[in-house]
């Protein structure tokens, strides 16, 4: 009996993915200066009118600053234009001596860290013949962006010999500035870069210049690859933090690779950082870190959902919406165009203008650009005594204020000049009722430029994981953005949204934001929502997230062909459990690469069960103890793929074939066969009992031919 062979593609459930340890291939760069650290630009060159190149120590003007990704150096591309063809402009590195020609039998491939100045920029990276035709090898565009990146191709092995040879990036595709560092050309496969001089802290949390953030974050980063501790530099002056000023260094000498700010920073300010990596001893060396910043979240928010209504317009260009759509703001600066502003009709004796919001709000501040036309200073249409009333339902309404709106400039670049304190009322309308104008000549009509209203957020916001989030982790955590006015949270989870809604799901109360929700189950709707508690209680919307449907044992994609990671090593075969398997092929590479389910690898399975004891068995034993039963789990599932026999005659006219091929067509000839010959007048009666849809064009039948030759007359 013929042994068999299944490939096992994942499986799929509870547990981890276990990890194995990579190996680094040796590289030899065949490019000369590839990081430029000659601080000269030779022997790279580039070439066509708009492309001029430089070897530079910084990123001057990058809209994320930055400076070279490894050593001391790297090389700046400007192209003032974009070329008759993407070719006409390139840069130009130089490959070693004796490396002009792409050998037979070799694959090579090209990596280099390219940044650009703002937005994005487009290279086209072509190994190609230096000659005409021109035939590249490899050849990808790649879209640099404002970050450095490591961007790699690689050729297809060499079917001969290609002389002369060379690398170049072509860059004519448009206007566009970017740098370029680390360039590599060498033989076999990508390798990731270590960059040799990046000892430095990267990937800082919040990132570079984020805005609105919380102003309790814990700062956090990455640490550089031979830190043994790190020294922690914060403050609100960028040259204090850069220049390392002793009221900045906050934390000296720590090993965790976060730090929490004491107390609450201040709302709308913007902070600097910066983490300096130290070196353990005895050398101790200490690797400036670059300077970061953030700017945290304001106290009050613009209200954007309002709509306005008013006793009457004077015209169908003045409507009161004119007022809220910033229409005449640019920035927030006014013009003094009449149409972008709101005028009441000439007869209306008991002007009002109101405003309604999306639902009640907290209210902080109101900011007004009163009307602002020319002939201001004469006709006086902007509101000088005003009554401010505000209501929950549009029918109640309680006084505000009585108070005086500032009288515009009228100038463009008008910057609003009145600032209304709301006192924190909880309302979804506010009406502006006018006593007076400014008119000069007594005209009684009455109108505004632009109003914004503000407010203080009091409700739970800004959920993690974002509403409607699928796929989240049975482990995860929950967390929120909380109110102003907080001295507790009432969290609601559950899998009944109307019970979430109505306040009658299992309740837990914490006293900060971010709650552990324990054990959740495989495949579930979760609904959930946070009451924020303090001088009232303020209910939060309803949010809901779905879990992830399995988590995975194993899916074999960390095993490699290394000493101490190959497949074998962790699922033990016949080779020691005495039974029929073989786990891995018995030569490099040790996993199967072609049939797979998913990802790049599977585990080849080959079982012989015709000797004692008469089964085939391999067998995984985790580091740590698994339970499959948890975050209800009740299905194991397994991805195989058997291997075929190609021919098997099962005896009494039975056969199992398998074959792959193009297809059976025209002259297609691409299939395999079970025949007997035929002399004179006969038929031949088959029965197809099965076939596989391997493919949509997978078939099986009867065909008679002349003769078993390729092409031969069929029917």
């Amino acid at each position: 009996m013929r042994n068999r062979v299944v490939w096992l593609m994942a499986a799929l459930v509870i547990g981890f993915v276990a990890s194995g340890p990579s190996q680094a291939q040796q590289i030899t760069n065949l490019f000369q200066n590839g990081g430029f650290e000659t601080g000269l630009l030779a022997p790279w060159g580039s070439y066509g009118g708009t492309v001029t190149s430089a070897v530079v120590k910084d990123c001057v003007g990058a809209t994320v600053p930055e400076g070279p990704i490894e050593g001391t150096y790297c090389l700046n591309v400007k192209v003032s234009g974009p070329g008759t063809n993407f070719w006409d402009g390139a840069v130009s590195p130089v490959l070693v001596a004796g490396q002009g020609t792409f050998k037979k039998g070799v694959k090579y491939t090209l990596s280099l860290f390219l940044k650009s100045k703002k937005g994005t920029a487009t290279i086209n990276l072509k190994p190609e013949l230096a000659q005409d035709p021109w035939t590249g090898y490899g050849e990808a565009q790649v879209t640099a962006t404002e970050k450095w990146t490591e961007y790699h191709i690689t050729t297809p092995v060499m079917a001969a010999d290609v002389t002369p040879a060379h690398v170049t990036f072509h860059v004519e595709f448009a206007a566009q500035e970017f740098w370029i560092d680390d360039a590599k050309w060498y033989e076999g496969d990508y390798v990731p870069s270590v960059v040799k001089g990046n000892y430095a802290a990267t990937k800082p949390t919040p990132d570079q210049s984020a805005v609105n953030v919380a102003n309790d974050v814990v700062l956090s980063w990455k640490a550089g690859p031979y830190a043994s501790t790190h020294n922690v530099y914060f403050g609100t002056t960028f040259a204090d933090v850069n220049s390392a000023a002793a009221n900045a260094l906050v934390s000296k000498g720590q090993t965790e690779t976060s730090y929490d700010p004491p107390g609450l920073l201040d709302y709308d300010k913007t902070y600097y950082w910066r983490v300096d990596e130290v070196n353990a001893a005895p050398t101790n060396t200490v690797f400036k870190g670059p300077v970061w910043s953030f700017t945290v979240e304001t106290y009050a928010y613009p209200l954007t959902n309002v709509t306005a209504t008013a006793s009457s317009s004077d015209k169908t260009t003045t409507l009161p919406a004119n007022t809220i759509n910033g229409s005449g703001l640019t920035g927030d600066l006014h013009g003094t165009v009449s149409t972008t502003m709101w005028n009441s009709a000439m007869t209306d004796t008991a002007v009002w203008i109101q405003y309604q919001f999306d639902n009640v709000y907290k209210l902080y501040e109101l900011w007004v650009w009163n009307h602002n036309t020319d002939m201001e200073p004469i006709m006086g249409f902007g509101f000088k005594d005003v009554t401010i009333e505000y209501s929950v339902d549009g029918t109640t309404w309680t006084l505000l204020s009585n108070t005086q709106f500032a009288r515009a400039t009228p100038e463009t670049g008008y910057a609003h000049n009145t600032t209304v304190n709301l006192n924190g009322v909880m309302a979804r309308y506010v009406k502006l009722t006018p006593k007076s104008n400014w008119s000069a000549v007594g005209w009684k009509q009455y109108g505004l430029s632009e109003v914004r209203f503000y407010y203080i957020p009091v409700q739970a916001r800004a959920p993690q994981p974002a509403t409607a989030t699928s796929g989240v982790s049975v482990a995860a955590g929950l967390d929120w953005r909380p109110g102003r006015d907080v001295a507790s949270q009432n969290v609601y989870l559950g899998t009944d949204r109307a019970a979430v809604a109505d306040g009658t799901a299992p309740v837990k109360t914490v006293t900060n934001h971010g709650f552990a929700p324990g054990t959740l189950n495989f495949g579930t709707t979760y609904y959930w929502k946070v009451d924020e508690v303090g001088t009232a209680t303020y209910p939060g919307e309803v949010w809901k997230f779905t879990t992830q449907e399995f988590d995975v044992v194993d899916n074999f994609e960390s095993y490699t062909d290394a000493e101490g990671s190959r497949i074998y090593e962790a699922w033990v075969d016949g080779w020691t459990n005495g039974t029929g398997s073989v786990v891995g092929y018995l030569q490099a590479p040790f996993a199967e690469t072609v049939n797979i389910h998913g990802g790049k690898q599977a585990m080849p399975f080959e079982y012989n069960n015709v000797k004692s004891p008469y089964y085939s068995e391999a067998e995984r034993t985790f580091d740590t103890a698994q339970t499959w039963t948890i975050n209800g789990a009740d299905t194991l599932s397994l991805w195989f793929r058997g291997s075929a026999a190609a021919f098997v005659d099962k005896g009494n006219n039975a056969f199992t074939v398998s074959s792959s091929g193009t297809d059976i067509w025209n002259v297609g000839d691409q299939f395999r066969f079970v025949y007997k010959s035929l002399s004179g007048n006969g038929s031949i009666v088959a029965k197809v009992d099965s076939l596989v849809n391997t493919n949509v064009w997978a078939k099986a039948g009867v065909m008679i031919r002349q003769s078993l030759d390729t092409g031969s007359p069929m029917a």
